[in-house]
């Protein structure tokens, strides 16, 4: 997955910002020096209903530590909520609670390295999910092992989430016999989306748990692979803070590499993300880190709005916004709605790089032209953008009822 290259690029942009990930698990060894320094104070423990998360079963030790392993570096703590007990079984009630908890502290993101084979018993935490989902959480959850359709499996079930299969080092699917001579295998269905490592991970366990008392150990399954992917949507909600989970979901599978079938399929879903891809660069020649403008071109360049000019190679920080630019700007903004072209301004021809959006903004009212003309190549003035933006606002459904005294 390359995490190590994505923290080192967040690290440098990152600022002040920080991340919290509420693990909902077995509860975490506060004792492991790996985890020192990145678990939060104020988790619980819904097994035993104390303020006292404590790993007594290891699970949830390994998924922390596996989250840590990945955002070295970076303000990534992990909020620890015990919802599974000793033996690593849990209830609904109490990973609902748990989920409840996370929404309650302000968790940004939350991991369930857990299942539930009957969801229709399992109301209690579909609407615990419902209503993270409703706070802008990301919430991934490990897909299963069972080889059963997830279709059968909470929270797996769920299309909302980032749910996640396992796969080996050659990044086929997790597909092994236990020591029982159960069949150890990625759950798969509709809802997979993404697959993340998930074989013989070396992982962090208790030392109450560990028999080379060194604190680690070897784990497998989707409970090993979900917590790589709540890593990776730390990461980019470090990177990208306003981003929603639908658009944290949506970068994560923009750089999985296709496994298995062509395309998207039930057992790898869109495939194993290659982290290293969501790495930017601008291409601009006259656009450098340090410049006092540098991160507000990185984002308009981002998210599209702003692409330079021409073949030039050059984003041209210091020339004059003309107003065919201005109106390509806020349409790119809008969502670059559809429109069909027509004549409407004579300085506007169909073939012209800003014809859509010209029409778009004639037709929304945020610009309604120049003397019967767009203006284009025109410098645009001050009072005027100020005048475009606020019916740009008023277009988009913004409250624009504040006013000052100039």
């Amino acid at each position: 997955m390359k995490a190590d290259v994505l923290a080192d690029y967040v690290s440098k942009r990152a600022g002040d910002q920080s991340v919290t990930v509420a693990v909902l698990d077995s509860g975490v060894d506060f004792t492991h020096p790996y985890l020192s320094g990145r678990l939060l104070n104020n988790g619980f423990d819904y097994v035993e209903s104390d303020e006292d998360p404590s790993d007594d079963y290891g699970h949830g030790t390994s998924v922390a530590g596996i989250i840590v392993d990945c955002t070295q570096g970076l303000n990534v703590n992990i909020l620890p909520i015990k919802v599974l007990d000793y033996s690593g079984e849990g209830n609904n009630e109490s990973i609902a609670e748990g989920i409840d908890y996370a929404i309650e502290q302000g968790a940004d993101v939350i991991n369930l390295s857990l299942s539930i084979t009957e969801n229709i018993l399992a109301e209690p935490v579909d609407e615990a999910i419902d209503d993270a989902v409703e706070a802008g959480i990301i919430v991934v959850a490990a897909a299963g092992n069972h080889h059963r359709n997830t279709s059968t499996v909470c929270p797996a079930h769920r299309d909302d989430i980032i749910v996640v299969a396992a796969v080996d080092e050659d990044l086929n699917n997790m597909y092994f016999y236990n020591d029982n001579g159960s069949l150890v295998s990625s759950n798969y269905g509709d809802s997979v989306d993404v697959t993340a490592p998930g074989v013989n991970l070396k992982v962090c366990v208790p030392f109450s748990k560990d028999t080379d008392g060194d604190g680690y150990g070897e784990n497998d399954g989707t409970s090993m692979a979900a917590p790589h992917i709540s890593a990776a949507a730390a990461m980019l909600k470090l990177l990208y803070p306003d981003a929603s989970p639908s658009e944290i979901e949506t970068l994560i599978k923009s750089c999985a590499k296709d496994l298995g079938d062509e395309g998207r399929d039930d057992i790898y879903g869109t495939g194993f993300p290659i982290l290293d891809q969501l790495v930017i660069s601008l291409p601009f020649q006259d656009t450098h880190e340090g410049d006092w403008f540098y991160d507000v071109v990185f984002d308009v360049y981002r998210k599209g709005y702003m692409t330079g000019k021409g073949d030039t190679g050059n984003f041209d920080p210091m020339s004059y916004l003309v107003r065919q630019d201005a109106a390509l700007l806020l349409y790119r903004m809008a969502g670059s709605p559809a429109v069909t072209y027509r004549d409407i301004y004579p300085d506007v021809s169909g073939d012209d790089y800003f014809a859509n959006a010209a029409v778009w903004a004639y037709d929304s009212g945020v610009m309604t032209g120049n003397s019967g003309k767009l203006g284009a190549w025109s410098n645009i003035y001050r009072q005027d953008f100020a005048l475009i933006l606020f019916r740009y606002a008023n277009y988009m459904g913004y409250d624009t009822s504040a006013r000052g005294d100039l």
